[in-house]
């Protein structure tokens, strides 16, 4: 039975490392006029780069005895994110620079800035002015994609960005090809983190989706000028993306996200000669997936329902293990959980069978 203890704990590990993949960062910086700590210094461990997802000013409330403008020291809980301060997105003045400055990068540093409190803000409650700036972040590393490289990740959020990034495309004339594949639990959301491409004459950089038999073509014209912001989301289950390039010179410059809608959903991403033209998945298997407004239940595969029986099993062992290792000590608790899996194993061989006939029952009615 210690090979069912270390599977335990290995099961655990993996949930846990799967879950913190990649997580959002978070950097916040008071006003003032003392140097760098009033500097918003975001920063990614060894190579991986700082992605801007979004920057706020934010002001505290009056109580708090909080000062709009630090000239002496600063407590650190004036410049420390609390949610029942007044917030809004920064999207206003020199909102470009902190963008700019920081996407691509390593590390930044940029001073805070400060505006008026919104409408939606009470001034008899909150400063007038906001006095610390927060920015939310990811760090970036083989998640990112270069769309003309040979390269497939199943990664979920993933990345592409050109050549270069954050410089801008060097090639005069570029066409590649990139495919996303998702599992039938989920679709995915191409949003758009920073988008600059350029025109001479006409449009002459474009990023074109097809998606089933629908097409849509992105352009100068939908430049998000920094703010990242959602431009397509998935109608089936496969699509591929086409990249041109026809400036004729060096501009121009791409960071796209590619998200999974649903977590737990399988999502991959494939450029260069690995991007596929028609989907991997065998359409006869997608009827099985869940459909809108479908008001029959989807019966799960025995690999399926095992897989739920045993992560139940396995919760539960540890959780009564626990449970009685605190009372009655670990020699008689182990001894407890021994006899306790026999009969649980027993139990689940004994449902796979009842199950598997009543689908077979059911196929044949279906037939």
């Amino acid at each position: 039975m210690d090979t069912i203890y270390i599977f335990v704990i290995l099961a655990f590990s993996m949930i846990t490392d799967s879950e913190s993949s990649m997580k959002s960062k978070s950097y916040t910086a008071c006003y003032g006029n003392l140097g760098l700590v009033n500097y918003l210094q975001p920063s990614c461990p060894g190579d991986q780069k700082i992605i801007v997802m979004a920057v706020y000013a934010l002001a505290k409330n009056k109580s708090t005895g909080c000062l709009q403008q630090h000239i002496g020291p600063i407590d650190p809980s004036c410049c420390l994110y609390d949610v029942k301060d007044c917030s809004v997105l920064y999207n206003s003045g020199p909102y470009r620079n902190y963008y700019e400055k920081c996407n691509g990068k390593s590390s930044c540093q940029i001073p805070v800035s400060w505006i008026d409190i919104p409408s939606h803000c009470n001034s008899s409650v909150y400063t007038e002015r906001t006095n610390y700036m927060r920015m939310d972040y990811n760090c970036i590393s083989d998640q990112a994609i270069d769309p003309c490289t040979d390269l497939t990740t199943s990664d979920s959020p993933a990345f592409f960005w050109n050549t270069g990034y954050p410089a801008e495309m060097t090639t005069t004339s570029t066409s590649c090809t990139c495919s996303i594949e998702m599992s039938c639990d989920t679709t995915v959301e191409l949003t758009a983190i920073d988008l600059q491409l350029e025109y001479a004459v006409n449009c002459n950089q474009s990023i074109t989706v097809t998606d089933s038999s629908s097409l849509s073509k992105f352009d100068c014209s939908n430049n998000n000028d920094f703010l990242p912001q959602v431009i397509y989301t998935s109608s089936g289950h496969f699509m591929t993306i086409l990249f041109e390039n026809n400036l004729g010179t060096t501009g121009g410059k791409f960071l796209i996200q590619v998200k999974g809608t649903n977590p737990t959903g399988e999502v991959t991403l494939s450029c260069g000669v690995s991007g596929l033209t028609v989907s991997s998945q065998n359409p006869s298997s997608l009827p099985t997936c869940p459909v809108e407004g479908d008001t029959t239940t989807n019966l799960p595969t025995n690999g399926q329902k095992n897989g739920v029986i045993l992560g139940v099993v396995i919760t539960l062992a540890v959780l009564l293990s626990i449970r009685e290792i605190l009372l009655l000590g670990h020699r008689q608790a182990f001894t407890w959980l021994d006899e306790w899996f026999d009969m649980t194993i027993q139990d689940i061989r004994d449902y796979e069978q009842r199950m598997h006939a009543e689908t077979n029952e059911k196929n044949i009615a279906y037939t």
